[in-house]
């Protein structure tokens, strides 16, 4: 039990919480970009998502990751794929 008390509380300590700002190439600030974090409710439970767009009019993708286990938002910040320069994935 108490690994499980530690990974969370790893887990809260390393989760940023909420997107970092969009940039470009050149590490500047993207105007109008969208990074956002939103819960909204479905069937009656609460379900957080990340929203992000370099321009909030580009089409909608939904990424759903591919099952059990990391979240793959957080592998995007670091290995990005620039899918928010084209859609504006949720």
């Amino acid at each position: 039990m108490a690994a499980v008390y530690f990974g969370l509380a790893w887990l809260w300590a390393v989760s940023p919480g909420v997107p970092a700002p969009l940039r470009d190439a050149a590490g500047r600030l993207i105007p109008g970009g969208l990074p956002e974090r939103v819960t909204v409710e479905i069937s009656g439970i609460p379900q957080g998502m990340f929203i992000q767009s370099a321009d909030p009019s580009n089409p909608v993708l939904l990424f759903v990751q591919g099952g059990p286990g990391m979240v793959e938002f957080f592998m995007e910040q670091d290995y990005p794929t620039g899918l928010a320069d084209h859609f504006t994935t949720v």
